[in-house]
């Protein structure tokens, strides 16, 4: 379960955040790790919204709305 939990960006940043409190210390890696994370995810999300798009333009399944 952990495994799968290390996948989550927000991990990271509550593992900074207790780091903070606890210690008083402002790990930069989990941080960057989240970044990371969170690009990696952007990104991808990007790309699947646009073959999604693309194959519905080419199906002909998009509706116009308004005109």
């Amino acid at each position: 379960l952990q495994t799968v939990a290390r996948l989550l960006p927000l991990v990271y940043i509550f593992e900074e955040v207790r780091s903070i409190l606890l210690n008083n210390i402002v790990n930069y890696s989990n941080i960057m790790s989240a970044l990371k994370l969170n690009l990696i995810y952007f990104t991808s999300a990007v790309f699947i919204f646009y073959l999604a798009f693309h194959g519905a333009r080419k199906k002909g399944t998009l509706i116009n709305v308004g005109e």
